[in-house]
């Protein structure tokens, strides 16, 4: 049940984050008149699912005894170049972006570093008001 819950938490930041900043990219690359083909929310929603199961993964890696700052910095940028590729791999199935304007993939990339940031700041947030609440707890009793 723990797990579904995380799941849910996370993929709720992911898609919240990829419409937004992804809106944002469409109104600037596409146009205000752009119509969004029904592959776009499919996309969003498989890239999403994808990101969580990777980013519920990724912990576990780390979690196998105690683990340097560069084996975690290692860690994330792989983490992060998985999710990168991803991305690349739906944005070109679902043809969110075309490879002959560089410019479309520089505006892509921004996309992907800022929803990745966001979702690891506002995770980092939620995990650490958590840990507060079950520390409080623990003194407690």
């Amino acid at each position: 049940m723990e797990f579904f819950k995380r799941f849910l938490d996370y993929f709720s930041r992911i898609v919240t984050l990829i419409l937004c900043f992804s809106s944002l990219y469409i109104l600037f690359f596409w146009g205000a008149d752009a119509l969004i083909n029904i592959s776009y929310i499919w996309g969003v929603l498989a890239l999403s699912a994808f990101c969580t199961f990777a980013s519920l993964i990724f912990p576990l890696a780390a979690r196998k005894g105690e683990i340097s700052k560069l084996k975690m910095i290692f860690l994330q940028v792989v983490f992060f170049l998985v999710i990168n590729v991803a991305v690349f791999i739906t944005g070109f199935l679902c043809k969110w972006f075309s490879f002959e304007y560089k410019i479309m993939l520089i505006g892509m990339e921004l996309v992907i570093i800022v929803v990745f940031i966001l979702v690891n700041v506002i995770s980092y947030i939620a995990d650490s008001k958590t840990a507060k609440k079950m520390n409080e707890r623990l003194t407690r009793h």
